[in-house]
């Protein structure tokens, strides 16, 4: 518990500059200076009073009872240290919880519940839309409008069981995304608003705007005759990516008799705007919306048969991770709702052979079996299918259509829109093919080998993809996605990656194999190695006992062997020789080490809250930890991303400086004890190497941002 307070406080301390950090706990002597457990205030409102702008407040686990609302007039953070399940603040039925009357103040990781107000917001009122409410439970609190939260931004939250006496049973004027707004509801008025009354509606919400969410459940009741039920899941709002459905209005309206007669009906939606999401209410084809029944689960999750799966607007996506924490955005486009199926369906390919229903249907009439060559030519109906050409006309295939040389070799394609091409290079048929150029597209269909002598015997490869760089799957790499991570670690709290553009890293940590390869082309073509210490347990163990400027050269050399532009230069020269603290280029397409950011972001695999690549625990079976030496590259099951050893194995080296002469690493080692294994443990302090250093323990992986 220490240790891992100590790592979320390092983090938190970087939310302003010099500012300080203050503690919170049932246990703390409520004694100056607060800046640790023992010292700490026994309640939030005094740590509050106390903070500056920019401050942070952790709050430790327990149930905090409340006689009077908790006011936060200052941008602080307030963040609980285990989230919502261990760390409760209750109203007792008598008193708001949180009133956000500053903007910019932040709350994560609470639950809140048991407010209760005659006016907004019984869990939580926000004064403008930069008040965040972040991660929490809100359940069980009362209030005029907003019965959960009034105002604000709500992120990653779960909106339960909340009442409102006129609107908004959930939330009431919330920006709200990624969350959950269930059983929710809004009480009646003893007369209509044709009679005078005040406005009344929005069970899970009203007067909001969604995204991503899922409203289910949620009830309106009142006595407006025709509009008594003013949309049980939302009224007055704005909804994109959500799921509406199964909410319940209740109505009070006079028979015949004028007798109170008691009326129900499924209505979720009143006078809203809607797009991409899945609602009985909305007409099917407009905006992008869809009537089926969501299909979802015992726990609001969408079924694999869902037709919300894979049928969002992903331009109104706002973080890289659902209510679960689990990646967003697994298939082309995001799901609707709080929750992303966490599988590849593969929604335009109901056969799942990897051939999009359209294509089959236009070439065959029907289902094509990829592997079978439908027009005799040689080429599998998937290839044709990959190289754009026709798989029922055996005179349409993909080949190099002309090979010469005027001054040099060029080699000539059929190129076509939407397909990306890659030229290979090789002396013989026997030592494998080595990457010219990749990346080409439309309307280029030629390249000109300008680096090999003319006069020698050559082979040349031309390889199509459906995407960029995908042909380089031989070249040991996986493509690592551009977007924004916005990470909750149960260990070192929020943090925000943001990698702007798509990079391709190893799949592996680099062997010794790999390396005795580089080097030995490297030392015949001008590059000097420092140390000559480089070793591994076999060939295709990691390299280690390589020190970082050995790296730098070695990623130079495999960067210029193969056609491209290197990224370390020292004094605006290539860096070959000398141990020299080289400035990196990052806009070059050559290999070179991962920045922290890039290397996080990667070993995450799209998820934003586990410890570890795969989840929040580990066993021996899942990485090499706690052993006496390396184990072959790539032993362990990969990550989300494809890549293997994230951690374990061998510590890698990366491009940040941290001081003087040092450079990061990550990831642990084949010896470490599994703390050391966790992705964030770098941001506990400086996980760093003097650049001239060499261990058994540290290997590296390269990185490259191809153009094109």
């Amino acid at each position: 518990m220490i240790i891992r307070l100590a790592f979320l406080l390092l983090f938190l301390s970087s939310f302003s500059y010099g500012a300080a950090v203050l503690y919170v706990s049932p246990a703390g002597a409520h004694v100056p200076p607060f800046s640790d457990w023992a010292t700490a205030f026994t309640n939030i409102q005094s740590a509050v009073n106390s903070a500056s702008a920019g401050d942070s407040i952790v709050v430790s686990d327990g149930t905090y009872l409340l006689d009077s609302e908790i006011t936060v007039n200052r941008s602080v953070r307030i963040q609980s240290v285990n989230g919502p399940a261990s760390t409760i603040i209750d109203g007792q039925g008598q008193t708001r919880c949180f009133n956000l009357t500053s903007g910019g103040s932040l709350i994560g990781g609470f639950t809140i519940r048991n407010g209760y107000t005659t006016e907004s917001g019984g869990g939580i009122l926000c004064v403008n839309a930069t008040a965040v409410v972040s991660n929490c439970v809100v359940t069980g609190n009362h209030a005029l409008h907003g019965g959960g939260i009034h105002g604000g931004s709500a992120y990653r939250c779960s909106v339960l069981n909340n009442e409102a006496s006129r609107v908004g049973g959930g939330v009431h004027t919330t920006r709200i995304y990624d969350s959950l707004v269930c059983s929710n509801w809004y009480g009646w008025l003893m007369y209509p608003e044709w009679m005078g009354g005040e406005p009344t509606g929005g069970g899970g919400m009203y007067e909001a705007i969604a995204v991503n969410c899922t409203l289910v459940g949620n009830r309106s009741s009142g006595a407006d005759y025709m509009w008594y039920y003013k949309g049980s899941g939302a009224s007055e709002s704005t909804l994109i990516n959500c799921v509406i459905d199964d909410n319940l209005g209740i109505g009070y309206v006079f028979g015949p008799d004028f007798e109170v007669v008691l009326s129900t009906n499924e209505y979720n939606l009143f006078s809203c705007v809607v797009s991409n999401s899945c609602s009985p209410d909305l007409t099917a084809g407009v905006n992008g919306n869809i009537t089926d029944q969501p299909l979802l689960t015992a726990g609001f999750r969408l079924s694999s048969n869902s037709p919300c799966v894979n049928w969002g607007n992903t331009a109104y996506v706002s973080g890289a991770a659902d209510l679960d924490g689990s990646p967003r955005v697994i298939e082309t486009y995001v799901d609707m709702g709080c929750y992303e199926f966490q599988a590849i369906l593969g929604l335009d390919d109901a056969d799942g052979d990897g051939l999009p229903d359209a294509w089959e249907q236009l070439h065959f009439s029907g289902n094509a079996d990829p592997a079978m060559d439908g027009d005799g030519d040689g080429q599998t109906n998937g290839d044709e299918f990959i190289a754009d050409t026709l798989p029922m006309d055996s005179g349409s295939f993909f080949a190099i259509t002309n090979l010469g040389l005027s001054g040099a070799f060029f080699v000539e394609w059929p190129s076509v829109t939407g397909r990306y091409y890659s030229v290979w290079w090789s002396t013989n048929l026997l030592d494998g093919f080595e990457l010219l150029q990749a990346g080409l597209t439309y309307p280029e269909g030629s390249y000109t080998d300008s680096v090999h002598d003319a006069a020698n015997q050559v082979f040349y490869r031309v390889k199509v993809a459906l995407t960029p760089w995908q042909d380089l799957s031989m070249d040991g790499m996986v493509r690592v996605p551009s977007g924004t991570n916005h990470v909750f670690d149960p260990d070192f709290g929020e943090n925000i990656l943001v990698v702007d553009a798509p990079f391709y890293m190893d799949a592996a940590e680099v062997t010794y194999g790999e390396w005795v390869e580089v080097y030995d082309w490297a030392v015949a073509n001008g590059y000097h190695f420092t140390t000559n210490t480089a070793s591994g347990q076999t060939t295709d163990h990691p390299v280690v006992w390589v020190n970082w400027f050995d790296c730098a050269k070695w990623c130079n050399a495999r960067s210029e062997r193969s056609g491209k532009t290197p990224c370390y230069s020292v004094s605006n020269a290539v860096y070959r020789s000398g141990d020299y603290e080289a400035e990196t280029d990052y806009s070059a397409d050559g290999f070179r080490m991962p920045t922290l950011v890039e290397w996080e972001y990667a070993a995450r695999g799209g998820y934003s809250a586990y410890r570890y690549p795969w989840g929040d625990s580990i066993t021996t079976n899942d990485a090499s930890y706690l052993l006496t030496h390396s184990t072959t590259a790539g032993t362990y099951a990969p990550n989300a991303y494809g890549l293997y050893d994230m951690v374990g194995n061998v510590w890698e080296w990366c491009d940040d400086v941290t001081e003087v002469g040092k450079r990061a690493r990550s990831s642990g080692g084949y010896d470490s004890t599994a703390s050391y294994l966790r992705i964030g443990i770098h941001r506990a302090g400086p996980s760093q190497g003097a650049t001239g250093n060499a261990w058994s323990t540290l290997g590296f992986r390269a990185v490259c941002r191809p153009q094109g």
